[in-house]
């Protein structure tokens, strides 16, 4: 089992928004404490109106005044808070039945969901050396949020690297496109449920071709086999009634691949009700050779696909299919960071919010050079 943490607006929103799906489905009891609390932890730096339906085990408020989207205001503030947080933290790990690791989900455009997760995150993992630390990481619009969400982002990518052991990113500008097939009108609301049915799928047990029980820690050690990588990404589809068979329902992740992309490895977590269930794991040996022909992976990885399923009585003739990918598609992502981080950099924009922090910063610079040269050699 796990300890949620949700950091900064975006993280407890998206908290919300998790934990009410959560609620209102059949398997809540497998993820709750015993007394009904969520096994979670709601952290701001500002107070703010808090759903009255979700009983979270700790609510943590700061100084109240936020942290002004800036990443060193949200690290003081994590030096300020921290042991506290800990602490917290560690109450909740000692009321489950057995503690398996920490799930954070935040921003990295805010300065308490970038600034004060990093600081987090450093203290857990000198807490708890052992357990497993997984991120859900919002990305800003690269239009742009706020000023220094760039500064942010920069300075968060090198604490993650070190200190997770696997990050979902998830980009805004993704997720609302995906939210204007179904709608012309956006809003939070249904951006955080669009997220949260990939969490969803992602965080429920769940069984293997071989119909072994897993749990989230084993897809994370399939995903994330090397500590060099540990970026993925998502994607999730719903299929309706009448839609596609099983073996066909993988080609609507083929316009997701293209041919410059090189995959490390890869989870498809599929679940349906029990009897249809039954022919996706007949037809497992099909979808992995399916994915094989979509998807390029390293020549080295002689398992680089996974097949997880989970049974679903309420989705009676529905299917939902989400595929993760660890590959070198986070590549643009960083060097878009890494360029406009020193485009201000270099015209000294906004420097005096991070007064003190030029050591950071460079080496945050040369953290996302690395990071990238990495995920390029997958290339190679």
């Amino acid at each position: 089992m796990a300890v949620y943490v949700h950091v900064g607006q975006c993280g407890v929103q998206l908290g919300h928004a998790y934990w009410e799906q959560v609620l209102s489905s059949d398997y809540s009891s497998s993820l709750l404490l015993p007394n009904k609390d969520i096994p979670g932890i709601s952290i701001d730096t500002e107070r703010k109106t808090r759903s009255p339906s979700l009983q979270y085990s700790s609510v943590v408020t700061g100084s109240c005044r936020g942290c002004g989207n800036n990443w060193s205001y949200g690290l003081k503030e994590g030096m300020r808070m921290g042991s506290f947080v800990t602490e917290e933290i560690r109450k909740v790990a000692e009321r489950l039945d057995y503690f398996m690791g920490t799930i954070f989900t935040h921003s990295l455009a805010g300065g308490t969901g970038s600034g004060l997760t990093c600081y987090i995150l450093e203290t857990i993992r000198d807490a708890f050396p052992v357990q497993y630390i997984s991120n859900v990481a919002i990305t800003p619009f690269l239009s742009g949020e706020t000023p220094l969400q760039y500064y942010n982002t920069l300075l968060s990518i090198p604490y993650l690297q070190q200190y997770s052991d696997c990050i979902l990113l998830l980009h805004n500008d993704t997720i609302l496109k995906e939210a204007l097939k179904t709608s012309t009108s956006v809003s939070m609301t249904s951006m955080n449920s669009i997220i949260s049915d990939v969490l969803t799928n992602m965080y429920r047990p769940f069984q293997n071709k071989q119909r072994v029980h897993m749990g989230t820690w084993e897809l994370i050690r399939s995903l994330c086999p090397q500590s060099c990588y540990k970026f993925i990404a998502a994607h999730h589809v719903r299929l309706t009634k009448g839609v596609t068979s099983w073996s066909n329902a993988v080609t609507h992740f083929k316009p997701v691949q293209d041919k410059r992309r090189r995959l490390l490895s890869l989870a498809v977590v599929s679940r349906s009700n029990p009897l249809a269930m039954i022919s996706l794991i007949d037809k497992s040996k099909e979808i992995e050779e399916k994915l094989k022909k979509y998807f390029s992976f390293v020549p080295w990885n002689p398992f680089p696909v996974d097949l997880l399923y989970g049974a679903d009585a309420n989705l009676k003739d529905n299917k939902i299919m989400t595929v993760l990918t660890n590959s070198n598609e986070i590549v643009p992502f960083l060097n878009r960071i890494k360029e406009r981080s020193e485009e201000m950099f270099k015209a000294r924009a906004y420097l005096h919010w991070y007064e003190g922090m030029a050591d950071k910063m460079d080496f945050s610079f040369n953290a996302l050079d690395t990071l990238s040269q990495n995920y390029n050699s997958l290339s190679v």
